[in-house]
C-alpha cells in the first residue's frame, strides 16, 4: 500500500548505470511560494546546482497547477480484463501508471498495459496462490510477489524474468513491502514473522515478536523503521538496521486487521475487529485518539497524503474520514449495502473509492460524503481498489476472476 504524495524525481548517472532520486513535495499548495521551495530543494541536494535553478521551479509550477485541476468526479469503463483463470486477490500500480500487477489464487501474477490492457507479462513460479503484491516505488523496475507457498519473488518488470525467490517463512506470506531505496523487501506471514530481505543478495533477517499472523508490513519514508501489524492485536515498529523492535501499539481487545505509517512517521493509525481505529503518538507509544464510529469490525486504515486525514472501511457497509488531529469524523461513507474492505485516497486528497462485498467500488466526495459515482459490473466481490499516481485512472479487481479499468471522463 503507497500513500501517493506529489514530488519530483531526479535522473543521474552513477558508475555507468541510471539512477532516480525521488524528491517527495508534501507541503506543497497552490500558494507556496515555488521560488522560495525550489532555493531550499537545492541547497538540500548535492545533485542540484543552482544553474539547475530554472528547471526546478518550473517542474514545481507544473505540480502545483496539476494541484489547482479539478480532481476528476466521474470514471467511464476502460477495460475488462480476464487473463487469471481463477480470483483476483490483490493488485497494484506502478509509479507513473502505465502499467499494474494483479496476483490470484491460479498461482500467478500478470503485469497489464493500462493504456491497451494487454498482458505484457504473466509471472508463473509459484506453487501456491499469489496473494500480495507490489512495486519498487519510484523505479518501478521490479515487481514482489508473496505466496501462499510460503516464498516471495522479485521479477524484472522489463522482462518478466524471476531474479530472486525469498525464503525463511514457515507459513503464508500475506504482505510485501519495499523499502523507498528498493534495497530491502519486508514480507509478513501467517508464522507470526516479519522477515527483512536483501533484494540482491536474497538474504533476510526476521523480526521476532508477534504472537499470531503479521497481516501488514510497510517502510517509514526514511527506510529507518519498518511498521507490522498483526492479528495478536498489536502493531509494532522496528529499526530496520539492527532489526529491534522499537515500539509497540497494544490496546486493541481484538485482532488488528491493518495499520498505515503517516508520511512524517509521527503517527500510527491501526483498525481491529474489536470495530475501532487508534491512532498512536510514535515518540510516546501512546493511542492519542479512539475512533469508535463503526459498529462492527473495520477492515482497512489509510492516511491521506499529508497526514491529516485518515480512512476507514468497515464490515459494517460503511467508510469514514476523520481528522487525524483531533479524531472528528469529517464524513461517514454510506452506499454500499454489504461490508467495504478497501478506503483509499485520490492523490489530490478530495474524493475516496471504496471496494465492497456488494460487487461495486464507489466514487465519493471526502468533504460532504456524497456519492459520486458507482463502478458497476462485476459479478463478484470488489475487494481492491487503486488510483494510479495522478488519479486519473482506477483498478479494480474482483473475485469473478476480472480486473477492471476506469479512466477519468
Amino acid at each position: 500500500m503507497h500513500t501517493l504524495t506529489p514530488g519530483l524525481i531526479l535522473e543521474y548517472s552513477s558508475h555507468g548505470m541510471i539512477k532516480n532520486k525521488p524528491i517527495d513535495l508534501l507541503s506543497l499548495s497552490p500558494s507556496t511560494d515555488v521560488e522560495a521551495l525550489a532555493v531550499q530543494i537545492i541547497a538540500k541536494q548535492p545533485l542540484l546546482s543552482e544553474h539547475r535553478f530554472p528547471h526546478v521551479v518550473a517542474a514545481i509550477k507544473k505540480l502545483q497547477m496539476k494541484l489547482l485541476e479539478d480532481h476528476p468526479s466521474q470514471y467511464s469503463l476502460h477495460k475488462v480484463l480476464r487473463g487469471h483463470l481463477l480470483s483476483l486477490t490483490n493488485c497494484a500500480f506502478c509509479k507513473n501508471g502505465d502499467m499494474f500487477v494483479t496476483g490470484a489464487y491460479d498461482r500467478t501474477a500478470k503485469i497489464w498495459d493500462t493504456v491497451t490492457g494487454e498482458t505484457k507479462h504473466t509471472l508463473e513460479g509459484h506453487d501456491n496462490v499469489v496473494y500480495c503484491v507490489d512495486f519498487n516505488y519510484p523505479y518501478s523496475n521490479i515487481v514482489a510477489t508473496g505466496s501462499f507457498d510460503r516464498t516471495a519473488k522479485l521479477w524484472d518488470t522489463a522482462t518478466g524474468e524471476c531474479r530472486q525467490t525469498l525464503t525463511g517463512h514457515t507459513g503464508e506470506v500475506v504482505c510485501v513491502a519495499f523499502s523507498p531505496d528498493s534495497s530491502c523487501l519486508v514480507t509478513g506471514s501467517m508464522d507470526s514473522l516479519a522477515f527483512v530481505h536483501d533484494t540482491k543478495m536474497g538474504v533476510g533477517t526476521a523480526l521476532r515478536g508477534h504472537e499470531a499472523e503479521v497481516i501488514t508490513v510497510k517502510y517509514s519514508q526514511d527506510s529507518r523503521s519498518v511498521l507490522t501489524a498483526s492479528f495478536d492485536s498489536t502493531a509494532r515498529l522496528w529499526d530496520s538496521r539492527t532489526y529491534q523492535e522499537t515500539h509497540l501499539f497494544a490496546g486493541h481487545s481484538a485482532e488488528v486487521t491493518a495499520a498505515d505509517l503517516s508520511f512524517d512517521g509521527r503517527q500510527v493509525a491501526t483498525s481491529s475487529a474489536d470495530g475501532t481505529v487508534r491512532l498512536w503518538d510514535i515518540r510516546t507509544d501512546d493511542c492519542i485518539q479512539e475512533i469508535t464510529a463503526h459498529t462492527k469490525e473495520v477492515l482497512d486504515v489509510q492516511y491521506s497524503a499529508d497526514g491529516s486525514m485518515v480512512s476507514s472501511a468497515s464490515e459494517d457497509g460503511t467508510a469514514c474520514i476523520f481528522n487525524t488531529l483531533t479524531g472528528r469524523e469529517i464524513s461517514t461513507l454510506r452506499g454500499h449495502t454489504k461490508g467495504v474492505s478497501r478506503a483509499r485516497f485520490s492523490p489530490q486528497g478530495k474524493t475516496c473509492v471504496t471496494a465492497s462485498e456488494d460487487n461495486t467500488a464507489r466514487l465519493w466526495d471526502i468533504t460532504s460524503g456524497a456519492e459520486l459515482q458507482v463502478l458497476e459490473g462485476h459479478l463478484d466481490e470488489v475487494f481492491s481498489v487503486q488510483f494510479n499516481y495522478t488519479g486519473d485512472a482506477l483498478i479494480t479487481a474482483s473475485k469473478d476472476n476480472t480486473c477492471r479499468i476506469w479512466l477519468a471522463v
